[in-house]
């Protein structure tokens, strides 16, 4: 049995239990057995190059003097309301951080069975019977604000 937890932005857990064993029925006759359940959670932020929701990739190409947040009307002072897109059509990644959400849930569990008859000591019959179930869940979620539109081939998508 395994467990496995991280804490932080990007949660993950993971349980895995695996039972196998062989069992002697006669002499002749042996049934080999597997079950296995395996449980995934995990919460994890979009990587890698992407210019609109991958929130480290953003804090390295947007400009340092763009701050996450905007000013008052006089601009003095700094608000808790978060900046939409920049004049350089950029994401705000703290936009992301704090509002985007990507969940993902998985189940496994498996059964298998492994007769063999052993007819005489040169001879053997076996054969395998196995079943698997699988269940995933997902959700992503993309704030308006803060996110530039996406481009897909020539098409904008915009989030309303």
């Amino acid at each position: 049995m395994t467990i496995r937890r991280s804490r932080g932005r990007n949660r993950f857990s993971r349980l895995n239990a695996r039972i196998n064993s062989d069992v002697f029925l006669t002499k002749t006759l042996t049934l080999g057995t597997d079950i296995y359940f395996t449980n995934l959670n995990y919460t994890l932020q979009d990587d890698g190059v992407n210019a609109t929701t991958a929130p480290r990739y953003l804090a390295l190409i947007k400009a340092p003097f763009l701050v996450g947040y905007s000013y008052t009307d006089d601009g003095t002072q700094l608000t808790n309301t978060l900046n939409d897109v920049d004049e350089l059509g950029v994401s705000n990644p703290l936009a992301l951080l704090k509002n985007a959400e990507n969940t993902n849930k998985q189940y496994r569990f498996g059964v298998s069975l492994a007769p063999k008859w052993d007819i005489t000591d040169d001879w053997a019959v076996e054969g395998r019977f196995s079943y698997s179930f699988n269940n995933s869940k997902s959700h992503y979620f993309s704030p308006m604000v803060g996110v530039a539109p996406q481009v897909v081939g020539n098409q904008v998508w915009r989030i309303r």
